[in-house]
């Protein structure tokens, strides 16, 4: 399917002039070596590894289940001891059944604590019987370091540490849940959170529902190329890189070393429902294009509007694309 006749909204370009005043990677680049590994360390088989999940407090409220829980990260080797520490909030049935729905949900750009996702996806969706596991991300909310100001993470290391410790927690709580006994597992986000279920989704060995939301293919073209290179501190970038043409093009390789198309098209394609926003100037609608053709056999579904809008307007259609995406999981697991 071709995108729609592609427009900017203008309220993505609005947003994007706001949030533009604060910057990320005050500190540059920080952990060069690390920077040097990264795109062979999202690939790991050691991330696979169950986690010692530790559930804290359960209660149950008009027939839901609300557990919240912790476990080290995976990716610990790697994070400040601050960061390690991963949280999880899990929304259920009181009944939980071995084949009940269970969707991860990865947070958006500046999506930090429980609650956007709690209300948004978790709360709705339970009402359908699918329960949810709303993660808190490294370098946000409870796990942010103390000289970080809000999302602003303050190297680029960082940056490339947030979404690596993202992506081996969503694995390993797959595992975790597979190991339980669980059969019907998936994973979504939205925005930075649609790329992170991408991640999840193409390097887990079985097959899961996953549903994408404005997902860019690498962060290239939003933070590099985008609306949102402009929230970049170039300044420091340029001084650690000698000048900035330089520090652009060290950046545009970073970002480009971790293109979803340089990684596996997935096992459960088949069950992958992508949505893309026919006005997005934030994740260009060609680069969900690039994505979808990459995973040959997934569905792009467009909804109408920009980044921003469908955020706050278009959750129904997100939530509507989770609970198709199981039912591609039960008929392609029979098949």
């Amino acid at each position: 399917m071709q995108v729609p006749e592609f427009r900017k909204s203008k309220i993505d370009l609005f947003s994007t002039r706001f949030t533009n005043r604060f910057k990320f990677f005050k500190n540059g680049f920080g952990d060069t070596e690390f920077l040097k590994e990264i795109p062979d360390l999202i690939r790991r088989d050691s991330f696979e590894k169950i986690p010692d999940l530790e559930w804290k407090k359960a209660r149950t409220i008009g027939g839901v289940l609300w557990k919240y829980g912790v476990f080290k990260s995976p990716f610990s080797p790697y994070l400040p001891e601050s960061v390690q520490t991963a949280h999880i909030q899990m929304i259920s049935p009181k009944n939980l059944e071995k084949n009940t729905p269970i969707c991860i949900h990865f947070a958006m750009t500046g999506d930090q604590g429980f609650y956007m996702r709690l209300f948004s996806m978790a709360l709705p969706l339970v009402k359908d019987g699918i329960a949810s596991v709303i993660l808190e991300i490294p370098y946000y909310g409870l796990r942010r370091p103390k000289s970080q100001f809000n999302i602003f993470v303050d190297t680029v290391s960082d940056f490339f540490k947030m979404c690596g410790g993202t992506i081996s927690e969503g694995i390993s709580l797959l595992e975790y849940f597979k190991k339980e006994g669980h059969t019907n597992l998936g994973v979504s986000g939205v925005s930075m959170g649609g790329n992170i279920s991408c991640f999840v989704t193409s390097l887990y060995k079985d097959q899961i529902a996953s549903v994408p939301c404005l997902p860019p293919h690498s962060p290239q073209p939003v933070f590099v190329r985008g609306l949102l290179q402009e929230s970049l501190h170039w300044k420091k970038l340029s001084q650690q890189a000698n000048g900035l043409d330089a520090a652009r093009e060290k950046m545009d390789t970073l970002m480009d070393s971790v293109s979803l198309l340089n990684f596996p098209i997935p096992i459960s394609k088949k069950n992958a429902i992508i949505v893309a926003g026919d006005a997005d100037a934030i994740v260009p609608p060609q680069s969900v294009q690039q994505l979808h053709k990459h995973w040959q056999g997934s569905e792009l579904r467009w909804v109408s509007g920009g980044h921003v809008r469908s955020i706050f307007g278009k959750t129904g259609i997100f939530r509507q694309a989770i609970r198709d995406s199981f039912v591609k999981l039960k008929e392609n697991k029979s098949s």
